[in-house]
């Protein structure tokens, strides 16, 4: 029995570090302007999840006239 749940701490263990390892996350912001004319970027954002979804929403920006908005797909 001890066997057993030390082999499932280890399992636990290594499941956490994968899933906090650095993946490429597709950071798309589209621009609108006043006119109603819009447009699209993607930027690769290779980090963990949590930290490319921080860095896709610093990307957001209004200005006169224009607004973008940022989200990770």
């Amino acid at each position: 029995m001890k066997k057993f749940t030390l082999l499932l701490v280890f399992a636990a263990m290594g499941l956490v570090t994968l899933s906090s390892c650095s993946k490429e996350h597709t950071c798309e912001c589209t621009t609108s302007n006043f006119g109603g004319g819009q447009t699209t970027t993607k930027t690769v954002i290779t980090d963990s999840k949590k930290k490319a979804q921080e860095e896709c929403d610093k990307m957001d920006s209004q200005s006169t006239g224009t607004t973008t908005e940022c989200e990770i797909k």
